[in-house]
């Protein structure tokens, strides 16, 4: 038997719950009119959204009382669905074209056509402690050497130890890398696995690469996009 839970947020959405979210969610906006609901698939942004906020949270959606419950629209039989991957939902959309990145392009043709980056997410700790949420964001520092890498993520860590002792975190960086292979006249992804809680595409990676090669200098390795 399916476990179901109501939530709302005290307006006009309310979320069934099925077995803790993990059998997705049902999304209804607007009690009396439309009268439907809504599937959320798992593992899905949205899914991700409503399962932070309800079991992790609570910041905007609460259990819904009884006689609420008893007032909403039936729920509909629970789909036949396969959970997507996580890292589906910052796959490109359309092919990425050689053509629209001529530098990284030329790159990859002198290296044997693959190259490995190492790259920066952030999270903000407060907001994942009393936010919306745990995310980590790609804000543009990357790097073509995991040497460069390695030496940021050490300063990082002492600096982090010093912010601990002062009871001052705000920013925890988690280090990345992937590689990226030229296959015909299109760029892709090798090891691209983005884990829970982070959110960052492929595209704005690569575009960023692109951005420091074609910048003569202006731009550096490891350059967030705040410094710019």
């Amino acid at each position: 038997m399916k476990k179901i839970e109501y939530f709302y947020d005290n307006g006009e959405r309310y979320i069934a719950s099925i077995d803790n979210g993990f059998g997705g969610f049902f999304i209804l906006i607007g009690r009396d009119a439309p009268k439907e609901w809504k599937f959320i698939l798992p593992y899905s942004l949205q899914w991700d959204a409503l399962h932070q906020d309800i079991y992790r949270t609570h910041h905007e959606l609460s259990p819904c009382p009884s006689e609420l419950i008893s007032k909403l629209p039936t729920l509909p039989s629970i789909p036949e669905f396969t959970a997507i991957e996580w890292k589906d939902n910052f796959l490109p959309i359309d092919p990425m074209k050689m053509e629209d990145y001529p530098k990284l392009s030329a790159l990859l043709n002198d290296q044997h056509e693959t190259k490995t980056f190492f790259f920066v997410l952030e999270e903000d700790e407060y907001e994942t402690n009393f936010g919306d949420g745990a995310y980590r964001y790609f804000e543009g520092e990357v790097y073509d050497s995991e040497e460069e890498c390695e030496s940021r993520k050490k300063s990082d860590k002492e600096a982090l130890g010093l912010k601990r002792l002062a009871s001052d975190v705000n920013i925890i960086r988690h280090y990345k890398k992937m590689s990226i292979v030229a296959d015909g006249d299109e760029l892709k992804p090798i090891d691209f696995i983005p884990q829970k809680y982070e959110d960052y595409s492929i595209q704005k990676i690569v575009q960023r690469i692109e951005e420091i090669l074609g910048s003569n200098g202006k731009l550096g390795w490891g350059m967030p996009y705040r410094i710019i």
